[in-house]
């Protein structure tokens, strides 16, 4: 079958928005524990068995996942329909800043719920909650000591998965 936009009046559009939203947090995982193993490898090597490892790591895409899907959802389709209503081309350059802005966007109101009330920023964005669980005035401080890492793996998540949808929606 064919993905392209003609089929079933613009169909590719609305799967190819889905398919992007909900990899997208996949992809954040995906990026975040490579990161983390490189920082690893590069300093003091991997810790603990393999297959804890392996193990906490389909906990870990389940939860992203689950906490991860709606946000994308929201955020993408908002920026989605933003696209929509200027009547912007979706070239992939358009959608991956669309996607990334998404994310962002995303990022900003996580942090902002997390410090609001961090127990529905558990529900929302729990890479946010956790990152205000520290002392009060040690936010700034742990985003430059590379606390940062989560919320730039969710924005690069996003543009790709802009590229996702890009692609997806071309024809043929």
């Amino acid at each position: 079958t064919s993905r392209s936009p003609a089929r079933a009046g613009g169909d590719a559009y609305s799967e190819g928005f889905v398919v992007a939203a909900l990899v997208a947090p996949v992809i954040a995982l995906v990026v975040f524990l490579v990161g983390m193993v490189g920082a690893a490898l590069l300093s003091e090597g991997l810790p603990g068995p393999i297959w804890q490892a392996v193990g906490g790591f389909l906990l870990v895409i389940v939860i992203v996942f689950i906490t991860g899907a709606i946000p994308s959802l929201v955020f993408g389709g908002a920026v989605l329909a933003l696209i929509r209503v200027t009547g912007m081309r979706r070239s992939p350059l358009v959608c991956a800043i669309g996607g990334g802005l998404a994310a962002a966007l995303y990022v900003v109101v996580g942090i902002w719920m997390a410090f609001g009330s961090p127990g529905a920023a558990l529900l929302f964005a729990p890479w946010a909650a956790l990152l205000t669980l520290k002392e009060p005035g040690s936010f700034p401080a742990s985003m430059v000591a590379g606390d940062f890492w989560p919320a730039v793996c969710i924005v690069i998540s996003g543009v790709v998965a802009g590229l996702i949808y890009a692609r997806w929606t071309q024809k043929g």
